[in-house]
């Protein structure tokens, strides 16, 4: 089947992209080309930009490692034939490793609009039946939080401040928790 659809893949050199991009201006001086043996065959990343749906989990693993444990909804609308609006939400196990988790222990709780950047992992374990179970989890690297700070006063949640402070107290005794 020959057509003008099926074209042969062709690859630009370096010089030849450098061409293409001058007349838009100077190139970011870190931004550098690289040759096709040189590029990543594959790339592992997930962008999430949801609610929670609780309260972050936060454990200590090992003897410094902290790890958080949150859970994102992101709800996806659309018009179906009939132009009835439909919605789907679809569930994220997302883990916050260390710094990450400091931070979603002091500031997150249910509800809070966060942006999540990071990879997919896939794990597979025996539960206490024995039976095999899998669980799809997004590692975060980057964490925003897009939900205004609550107000502040004698009534309200604890501020995230006065969370640091006690999570702090907490490690300088050896609490675990």
């Amino acid at each position: 089947m020959s057509s003008a659809r099926h074209r042969k893949c062709e690859y630009l050199t370096a010089a030849e992209i450098a061409a293409i991009f001058a007349p838009l201006g100077t190139l970011p001086g870190d931004f550098t080309f690289m040759g096709v043996a040189e590029m990543s065959k594959s790339l592992n990343r997930a962008e999430l930009l949801g609610n929670l749906g609780a309260d972050p989990e936060i454990r200590t693993v090992g003897k410094d490692s902290r790890v958080a444990t949150i859970s994102v909804a992101t709800t996806a609308t659309w018009r179906d034939a009939k132009g009835d609006k439909q919605e789907r939400t679809e569930w994220h196990r997302v883990i916050l490793w260390d710094g990450l988790a400091d931070v979603a222990e002091d500031y997150l709780h249910k509800g809070d609009r966060v942006y999540i950047d990071g990879e997919i992992q896939y794990r597979t374990y025996d539960d206490k039946e024995g039976i095999t179970r899998y669980s799809t989890e997004i590692r975060a690297s980057n964490l925003i939080m897009l939900s205004p700070a609550p107000a502040t006063s004698e009534n309200s949640r604890k501020t995230g401040a006065d969370r640091g402070a006690a999570r702090r107290t907490r490690k300088a005794r050896g609490d675990n928790a």
